[in-house]
This record gives structure tokens, sequence and C-alpha cells, in this order.
């Protein structure tokens, strides 16, 4: 469902921002297995939050 969900979105958006809020996506996920599963939030979990969030405004730049 979600792979069809964002090929809808790229049909009639950008490929870019859209890429950008699919890859959002691991940024839920992240939070929910911090918080609902309790796994550990490890210094490559903090780098992949920190990659994702910038993502999104760089592309607005470019």
């Amino acid at each position: 469902m979600s792979y069809l969900l964002i090929v809808w979105v790229w049909s009639g958006a950008p490929i870019a921002p859209a890429a950008a809020l699919r890859d959002t996506s691991a940024i839920f996920a992240i939070l929910i297995a911090v918080l609902w599963l309790k796994e550990r939030f490890t210094p490559m979990r903090i780098a992949a939050v920190l990659l994702t969030a910038a993502a999104v405004p760089l592309l607005r730049l470019g």
C-alpha cells in the first residue's frame, strides 16, 4: 500500500520533494522503535534522523 501511495504521489508531484516526504517516514519508524519498542537510540539512528530531517529544507533551497 505504501509503494502504491508513493507512485501515486510521483505521478502528480515533482520527484525530489515526494522522495523527501517518503524518506521522512524513517523518522517516524525510528521514533516508534525508540518510544514503543524500547530500542536504544544509537548514534547511527541519531545520524539517520538528522540527515533525513536536513533533506527536506535543503530540497526547498535547490
